[in-house]
């Protein structure tokens, strides 16, 4: 800093930045500049305020927000897909039509079987209804499997990799669905089989009515229950209807073998009842049970529909997956 009067030069420190500060020789007032002046009084910009989207005008209003449902996780996952259950118009009326066609599919069993016992030509008549109530229940029972496994799996966006449905090719989905089934049927009843072969043979004397065998029956249909989300997952995931075990769906047994565990539980403690009553029940109160079991056994179709859509959803979060 320099002294316009005695031409002294002396030294000046930001802390006299904007003040005025004495010569030291003649004691001349000078003021010292202030290097940062210019950047504190720089003006701030200003906010522009959002202005709606004129459309007279020709402007393009601005897209709305993506919004996302978010699906609980853990165990809630499970426990949200069991109690929320969708009771909105359209569902209640695939609940209640399956149920119908459930029950037209019990009535024709029985009254086959009873015929079977009874008159036997009048298997005629009532196997040929059967194998058609078997077609229409279950390709309706595949068109709600393969709907709701989507809606609950987040609208399959999370899920990668599965097979593709044609949603108006019933027939595709029966086939697929249903083929499924039957191979995850004849593993889940091997132990029903061979017990047949043995008794059939005489190598094991077991009178129908007291016998293990409808307990060992009861319980294939629960193994076949446990083993149908393997088999479905692993064809979906591979895109193949031969590749029942895939790697990824197969490490998911030990990486998420609690929700694995949560899915088979639930779906025996729904099942359990259904297979004791309708093989128990049927002979005591044949019409209630009938009239019960096919809103019953609709219901809890759906529910495990719901919680396979979930499992599906919760193996897809793995970082692994992909």
């Amino acid at each position: 800093m320099q002294c316009p009067e005695c031409k002294t030069n002396f030294s000046t420190g930001p802390y006299d930045y904007g003040k005025s500060v004495p010569c030291p020789l003649c004691n001349t007032s000078i003021h010292v500049p202030d290097p940062y002046e210019p950047i504190r009084q720089k003006p701030k910009p200003k906010k522009q305020k959002s202005r709606v989207a004129d459309l007279v005008a020709g402007d393009i209003a601005p897209a709305a927000p993506e919004r996302r449902d978010r699906l609980p996780t853990g165990l809630m996952l499970y426990i949200d897909g069991v109690l929320t259950f969708p009771f909105q118009p359209e569902v209640i009326f695939r609940l209640v039509m399956f149920a119908i066609l459930i029950f037209f599919l019990d009535v024709t069993v029985d009254a086959c079987v009873y015929a079977y016992m009874t008159v036997p030509y009048a298997l005629r008549a009532f196997a040929p209804a059967t194998l058609a109530m078997f077609l229409f229940a279950g390709a309706n029972a595949a068109v709600n499997f393969q709907t709701i496994f989507e809606e609950t799996a987040a609208g399959s966006k999370d899920v990668r990799g599965w097979i593709e449905f044609d949603k108006n090719e019933y027939f595709f989905r029966l086939l697929s669905i249903g083929w499924i089934f039957a191979v995850s049927a004849l593993i889940g009843y091997i132990p029903f089989i061979v017990m047949n072969v043995m008794v059939k043979y005489g190598r094991l004397d077991l009178d129908w009515e007291y016998s293990p065998q409808l307990i060992v029956f009861g319980l294939s249909f629960l193994v076949t229950m446990a083993v149908f989300p393997i088999m479905a997952l692993s064809t979906f995931e591979q895109h193949s209807m031969m590749g029942f075990f895939s790697l990824r769906i197969i490490k998911s047994l030990f990486r998420e073998w609690w929700s694995w565990m949560i899915v088979i539980a639930v779906t025996w403690l729904f099942f359990l009842p259904w297979i004791v009553m309708r093989y128990y029940g049927a002979k005591e109160y044949p019409i209630v049970n009938l009239l019960f079991l096919s809103p019953y056994f609709a219901f809890i179709f759906f529910i495990y529909s719901r919680l396979l859509g979930r499992l599906a959803y919760k193996i897809a979060q793995n970082s692994d997956w992909d």
